[in-house]
């Protein structure tokens, strides 16, 4: 069995991929025996062109299936043997030390399942360049931090993941904490070390168009999520883990909406709206900084608690071994090693 595998997931990721790909063999090089493996979610761009100008295997799933990110590491998990598994975003770059440093961290602590870095935010205007820069994503302070749950990039050891089962490939949107969940359930713990691992590249996610755009692309599902651990027994655990966004939405329209009915049938309605609004920006400022934020944290609620609310009702559990394995494999390598 090899030593790792790495599993480099994309859809439409041409402007980032190669620099993606670089950074992976590169930091693959420490390790020996190590398969890397692109999967691509049907791009229709030139995802896969660029893939095949570096040695690496490559796979690509079929536009007619359920396309997700969780679907591209499931299919890169079955389509590897490895004793430690390392997934990585297409629009990422990692840290040449850290597949070194997390396996070795690993080996050290069979009680751990899985381990992730301090990753950095690099977030991009419409036109690709540099917005704005957040470091430390995840706020890490201390050597070795026990966590819930770990991001898409992250080392896992594959024993762990057959016990509790991979990346469930019907799920949409926060996958890992689904995954984590089974993980947990197993024994095992997830943590976080203070050594560098990735920079990502993508959108802010506070704009009104990027929050547009993942309402529309379905990335706001944690209905589905939800619909699966309840499946799985987690139902209560997800729901309290995750989704408190929900009962806080759900509770300022709650507090607008009483406050309108009062102020109607009492004839005070100027005041007491007043307060009633007050109330839930009050809430709001609380949680954001600057004034004009209000307005698209508002919309970003709205549209995740409906799709949230949309989703769970629509969503009908499957099996993750019903996701069709017939890949289309586009490149076999037959590597011998990093």
């Amino acid at each position: 069995m090899r030593e790792l595998a790495i599993i480099i997931i994309g859809r439409n990721e041409a402007r980032h991929l190669s620099r993606c790909i670089l950074s992976v063999l590169k930091g693959s090089e420490s390790v020996p025996d190590t398969q890397i493996v692109y999967v691509d979610s049907a791009s229709t761009d030139q995802s896969v062109r660029i893939a095949s100008a570096y040695p690496i295997d490559i796979l690509r799933l079929k536009d007619d299936w359920f396309l997700s990110a969780a679907a591209g590491r499931y299919t890169g998990f079955l389509h590897t043997e490895s004793r430690y598994i390392f997934f990585i975003d297409g629009d990422s770059v990692l840290f040449r030390n850290w597949l070194t440093n997390g396996i070795r961290f690993l080996k050290a602590h069979p009680e751990i399942a899985g381990t992730a870095g301090v990753v950095h935010e690099n977030m991009l205007d419409a036109e690709g360049r540099i917005e704005r820069i957040r470091r430390n994503r995840y706020g890490q302070r201390n050597p070795v931090e026990e966590t819930r749950t770990l991001g898409g990039i992250a080392l896992y050891r594959r024993e762990a993941l057959l016990k509790s089962g991979s990346f469930h490939p019907y799920i949409q949107v926060d996958e890992e904490r689904e995954l984590a969940l089974r993980i947990r359930s197993q024994g095992y713990a997830l943590v976080r070390i203070l050594e560098p691992m990735a920079v990502t590249y993508g959108p802010s996610r506070e704009t009104v168009r990027e929050i547009l755009r993942r309402y529309h692309g379905h990335l706001y599902t944690f209905g589905r999520t939800l619909r699966h651990c309840q499946a799985e027994g987690f139902f209560t655990r997800y729901l309290f883990e995750r989704l408190s966004f929900i009962t806080t939405t759900i509770a300022g329209f709650v507090v607008v909406l009483l406050a309108t009915v009062i102020a109607v049938w009492s004839g005070l309605w100027h005041l007491i709206l007043a307060v009633g609004v007050g109330l839930v920006i009050l809430f709001l400022l609380l949680k954001r900084n600057r004034l004009h934020e209000i307005g698209t944290s508002l919309l970003k609620r709205f549209l995740m608690t409906w799709r949230t609310i949309q989703s769970y009702f629509t969503t009908r559990p499957l099996a993750m071994d019903t996701y069709p394995r017939d890949v289309i494999v586009v490149r076999k390598t037959g590597q011998a090693g990093g």
